[in-house]
């Protein structure tokens, strides 16, 4: 596993912040680093316990492991265009700018787990095509212009 990022709890709060704007302070209570996935994309994931307005949360924190493409993409999803997509997805806690370091990361809440991809049924395989065709759908021929 390479280095950990330097993404501080200073920064996961400020990035709360950016988002949420005047609502509740938070604090990170824990952070836990994650094993990097099977797809090893480089990617660098921590499971962290927020407190939040009286609640305690529990979040992903994700930063792609490369400067543009996917990560990027990823993070601005969440930052501009997450609350308003047709389905479920999970909030956006935070994020961080990517202006300094080239790297966007996205603290997300921690959705329960789910059944792996090769345990879905076809059904259910069908479902999660038309769900993603229909999160794409309105941006085909006229993308978010704040998305690279």
């Amino acid at each position: 596993m390479g280095d950990a990022p330097s993404i501080t709890d200073a920064d996961i709060v400020a990035g709360w912040r950016a988002v949420h704007g005047g609502g509740p302070e938070a604090r990170v209570l824990k952070r836990m680093r994650l094993r990097p996935t099977a797809g090893l994309t480089g990617s660098y994931f921590e499971r962290v316990k927020l407190q939040a307005g009286g609640r305690k949360l529990n979040a992903i924190l994700k930063r792609g492991g490369l400067p543009f493409g996917p990560a990027l993409r990823e993070r601005l999803f969440f930052e501009q265009l997450s609350r308003d997509v047709p389905m479920r997805v999970p909030e956006c806690y935070a994020v961080g700018d990517c202006r300094d370091t080239g790297y966007g990361w996205v603290l997300m809440e921690a959705l329960p787990r789910g059944k792996r991809l090769i345990e879905w049924t076809d059904d259910e395989t069908l479902t999660s095509l038309r769900n993603l065709a229909a999160l794409h759908a309105p941006y085909l021929g006229a993308p978010p212009t704040s998305l690279p």
